[in-house]
């Protein structure tokens, strides 16, 4: 062997670091730990106070009034900033197809409280498996005005609670980003299966919480104004 070639260990090694998926952010919110797409800007509450600087104080309030929020700074050239964010719910019980269509149906609602006029349409609805436990998901676009945007959000149950992550993208935008969303999500830990309690969707939805079944929906209209972060200059942010 040449002495200078590289040892087949070494080489080995250096494979496997490029073939590596690159791997984003982690913030913790217990019981889950969530993993933001690789190079987003973390906006979560307690991220650095340097993240936030030259952001709007509209967009400040509604991040620190989530549990984690990203956005993906470096995409935002075409006038969009592609984003997630998390709230943290009671879980309505185990995710199946029916809980799912109950779910789409109360939508509507918790839209039209938090934003009236933004109408909602669902594109999936279904139930796929993460980290060996049953998670809801939906794809579903929004329009509010001339902003059209399209969804990705995931019920992700941990016993009694729920994360319910939404990730925004505008229609033009979404397949490209669908991986990344999808990685991100798949990467979150700390679930498990809600406990099974007859009646249990009955009584959140008569519940004073009501709104915090959906709340992910709603929470999601936060792209409304993260979205409109048109252009980020070195140095400084401006809308």
């Amino acid at each position: 062997m040449h002495p200078h070639a590289p040892r087949p260990v070494l080489l080995a090694t250096l494979l496997s670091l490029l073939a590596a998926p690159a791997r984003g952010e982690t913030v913790t919110v217990s019981p889950f730990s969530f993993e933001l797409p690789p190079g987003w800007l973390n906006l979560s509450p307690g991220a650095p106070p340097e993240n936030f600087r030259g952001l709007p104080q509209a967009v400040i309030e509604r991040a620190r009034a989530t549990a984690v929020t990203a956005l993906d700074i470096a995409g935002a050239g075409d006038g969009f900033a592609e984003n997630l964010n998390v709230v943290i719910a009671r879980c309505p019980g185990r995710f199946n197809d029916a809980l799912m269509e109950k779910i789409v149906a109360e939508a509507p609602k918790s839209i039209a409280r938090e934003a009236p006029g933004a109408s909602f349409q669902l594109v999936e609805r279904g139930v796929t498996p993460i980290a060996g436990v049953n998670a809801g998901r939906l794809v579903y676009d929004l329009t509010l005005g001339a902003q059209k945007l399209r969804q990705l959000q995931l019920h992700l149950p941990a016993g009694r609670v729920c994360a319910i992550a939404t990730y925004t993208a505008t229609p033009e935008t979404f397949a490209r980003y669908l991986p990344v969303f999808e990685a991100s999500a798949r990467a979150t830990r700390g679930l498990a299966e809600p406990p099974e309690a007859e009646g249990f969707f009955a009584r959140i939805l008569r519940s004073a919480g009501r709104g915090a079944l959906i709340g992910g929906i709603a929470g999601g209209l936060a792209a409304l104004l993260f979205g409109l972060l048109r252009r980020f200059r070195k140095g400084g942010r401006k809308e």
